[in-house]
C-alpha cells in the first residue's frame, strides 16, 4: 500500500509539474518566435515535408510535416484565453487542409487576422517547454544545427564512456 501511495504522488508531481512548465512557456509573448520561424520558412518550404539529407538513404529523412505543427502550435498566439488556458488546448493555425506546413505560412503572412485553427488538447506537448525558449533566440535552422551538435556530443560521450569500461564491442 505504501508503494501504490508513493507511486501516485510521484505521479500527481508529474502532472501538475508538466501543467506548471506549460503555463509558464505560455507566458512568453510569440512575437520573436513568430520572427524566427518566418526567417526560415522559406528553406522550410522549399525542403517539403520529407527531404532526405543523403539521397536514397530513408534513414536520413527530415519530418517537415511534424516539424510544422509543433513550430505552428509554438508560435501560434491568438486568443484571449489565460495562459493555463492557452497551454491545455495547444492551439495551431489550421487554414489549408492536412498541410500544416502550409497552414504556418500562411498564419504567418497573415500573422492570425485570417483562417481558422485546431486544438490538439489529447496530448501533453511537452516538446514546447524546450522548442519555445529556443525559438526566442534562434530560428528552426539554428535549432537544427544546435540538435546535430548536442546528438554529436551525447554520441561521443556515450562512446568515450564504453572505452573508459573497456567496452570494445
Amino acid at each position: 500500500m505504501h508503494s501504490v501511495v508513493r507511486m501516485s504522488a510521484i505521479l500527481l508531481a508529474g502532472v501538475i509539474g508538466g501543467a506548471f512548465c506549460l503555463w509558464a512557456v505560455y507566458l512568453i509573448p510569440v512575437e520573436n518566435m513568430q520572427r524566427n520561424v518566418e526567417k526560415s520558412m522559406d528553406i522550410f518550404m522549399e525542403e517539403g515535408e520529407n527531404p532526405f539529407v543523403l539521397n536514397g538513404y530513408k534513414g536520413s529523412s527530415l519530418d517537415n510535416y511534424t516539424d510544422a505543427i509543433m513550430l505552428g502550435s509554438a508560435v501560434y498566439g491568438e486568443g484571449d484565453e489565460p495562459a493555463a488556458v492557452r497551454a491545455m488546448r495547444v492551439s495551431r493555425a489550421s487554414g489549408a487542409a492536412d498541410a500544416p506546413m502550409e497552414s504556418l505560412a500562411m498564419y504567418l503572412e497573415s500573422r492570425g487576422t485570417e483562417g481558422e485553427h485546431t486544438d490538439y488538447a489529447r496530448y501533453w506537448h511537452g516538446y514546447l517547454v524546450f522548442l519555445k525558449p529556443l525559438l526566442c533566440f534562434l530560428d528552426y535552422v539554428q535549432i537544427r544545427i544546435l540538435n546535430g551538435i548536442l546528438l554529436i556530443g551525447m554520441l561521443s560521450w556515450i562512446v568515450l564512456e564504453f572505452l573508459k569500461k573497456k567496452m570494445w564491442r
